[in-house]
Formats: structure tokens, sequence, C-alpha cells
């Protein structure tokens, strides 16, 4: 094999719509010498965020075995694996309810943020993957970064909208924060890989170019049998089923964190059922919030409250500008607050 391709997030920065393109052009890539596998357990297959979740669930590893074996045996010249929890497990805290009936939370019952040895789990989850990989002349480590804020605020609205936290947003920060140091994160990644090795994108409008898609495939150096990536992107059909997923008003995010609370300790079957339910309620209260507005600032934080939470990343993400992408004026994300 000649080259792998990594993609490991960030979350919210487009990787559903970059997974769902490559999983409908299956026939596609492999045609152009690419290859994008199945997972076949308890997530879904249009990604291989079980790589990560494995690697942390411990009494799952097993699920890797077999995955990494069919792996060994692809003939196609280039794989490519994508998925977000890569960025983010295993430092990444407990939130208010484990997802104890699918998969042990017992790794996840502390604030990892609390833990001075999470970059030792870290290097250790990197380095089994890097490990379980086939040998390959190349291989590519691509993410995409968002504003911390902004970042921070989309995936607090995801959790509350799908139940699993009832924390205020300050809380909730505290277990994300070692997650929000890219310069740390991506750090680790180019001790594996070799920083030569890894392609950073910016998750901004601006920055985007023909979109994430296009910018996925020219970051990973994804040709085929094209005489450029930008070509073999605009050869994909469009993912067959897109289901919206619009982000909550201030109003009805509120109102559905307060329901969390007293639905988070149901039995399994019952909290299914009350999640339900309050989950219609709250998108019937924002039924027309966030459609098609990806890049919309959210109003969690004040400016003030802003400025002074990016003030803590503004020294990283100035690294990150000038060591990864080149940028002599230090200049990551170009979006005014």
């Amino acid at each position: 094999m000649k080259r792998i391709v990594l993609h490991i997030g960030y979350g919210k920065t487009g990787t559903t719509a970059i997974q769902g393109a490559l999983a409908s052009n299956r026939t596609l890539l492999a045609e152009n010498g690419i290859h994008y596998p199945e997972w076949h357990d308890f997530v879904e297959r249009d990604n291989h965020n079980g790589i990560a979740k494995c690697m942390t669930y411990l009494n799952h590893a097993h699920f890797l075995d077999g995955f990494f074996e069919k792996l060994q045996k692809v003939s196609a010249e280039t794989l490519v694996l994508s998925g977000e929890t890569l960025a983010i497990y295993p430092e990444r805290g407990t939130l208010a309810r484990p997802q104890s009936s699918m998969i042990d939370g017992s790794v996840f019952q502390r604030n990892y943020r609390a833990d001075p040895d999470w970059q030792l789990k870290k290097r250790d989850l990197i380095g089994h993957l890097k490990g379980s990989l086939p040998d390959a002349d190349e291989v590519r480590v691509v993410v995409f970064l968002r504003r911390q804020d902004r970042w921070l605020e989309s995936i607090y609205n995801e959790d509350v909208k799908g139940g699993y936290t009832d924390l205020t947003f300050r809380e909730f920060g505290e277990y994300y924060k070692n997650c929000l140091h890219y310069d740390q994160q991506l750090g680790l990644w180019a001790d594996a890989f070799g920083a030569g090795n890894i392609d950073v994108c910016v998750y901004e409008k601006q920055q985007l170019g023909a979109g994430v898609i296009h910018q996925f495939f020219e970051a990973g150096r994804l040709t085929g049998n094209m005489e450029s990536a930008a070509g073999l992107a605009s050869a994909l059909q469009p993912p067959k089923d897109r289901t919206p997923n619009p982000r909550l008003t201030d109003d009805a995010l509120a109102y559905r964190r307060k329901l969390n609370g007293r639905i988070a300790w149901l039995p399994e079957f019952l909290w299914a059922r009350a999640n339900s339910w309050v989950r219609q309620k709250a998108e019937a209260r924002s039924a027309k919030a966030g459609k098609g507005e990806l890049f919309t600032k959210q109003g969690i934080m004040d400016d003030a409250t802003r400025r002074e939470f990016l003030a803590e990343f503004a020294p990283g993400n100035e690294s990150i500008a000038r060591d990864y992408l080149g940028r002599q004026d230090g200049i990551l994300f170009r979006d005014e607050l």
C-alpha cells in the first residue's frame, strides 16, 4: 500500500458530510485506487469512530482485531480512515449520562482534565493505531480545526440536544478543555507520524474554498486517476440520505438542558422514550433554527467571555499557524469575534 489518509476530526467541522460523501462513493473511489472500508459493530458504518471507542472502552477492543486484519489484505493504493473521535479520545471527560447500555463507561468515570497522564494515554492510543495499520509508504493525518469557542458551543448544543448532558456551559467546557489545546493535540500526532505529514484545514467559510469535501480531498491529496483532487471531488455523487440536524435556539437549549437533568437517571428503556419525547418538544421550539447556517455565531458566550476564553488558546493557535500552515503572521482563525 502506498498511502494511508487518517481523517481524525474534529467533529462539528463537516465530518458527517465528508464521511457521507466517501461512503456513498465507495465504488467510484475503488475505481480510482482508494479504499474506504465499512465498519461493522455498534457504530454507524459511514465512519470509523469505533476505532477510538474500542481502544478507549477496553472491553470492546476485540472489535478491532477483525477490522485491522481485513485492512492488511487491502490491495488498493490508498486507504482512507475517518473518525472524529480520534481527535478527542481518551482525554474527553465523562458527561451526565454514561452510555452504559452499549459500552462500558468505566474508563470515563473521571475527569481527564484533572489527570496529569492524559497525554500519555493519548500517546498510547495513537501508538496502538499506528502499530495496527497496514504497512504503507506514507501516512498522512488530516485534521479540521474550528475556533475553540465556536467548536465548544456547537458540541454543547449537540450534546444537550441529544440528551447526553445537563451541565451548564461552563461546567461542560471543563470536560473538553484538553481537547481544545490544538497545539498539544497535534504535537502528539506529529510525534507519531511526523510534523510534515500533518495536514491542517481551518473550518471557516472564508478558508474552505470550494467546500469542506473539496478541502478534504485536497488536504489528503486524493487524486486517484484524475489530474487533481478537485477533479475527483467534483465527480462524487452526493449522499442519498441527508438528515437535517439544526441547532437549537438559546431558549430551546435551556429548556432541553433542564429536562435532561430530570430524565438522566431513568432506566435505559424509559430514558430512550423520554429522551425522544423531550427532543421533539425542544426541536418544535426552534423548528427554523440553524437550517443551512453552518457558520452562524451562537449566543452562548457574551463578547467579553469569548475574548477571555480564546486568550488561553492564542499562543497555541499561533504556533499551529506558523508550524503547520507556514503563516508568518501567526493567524490561524480569520473570522471576527
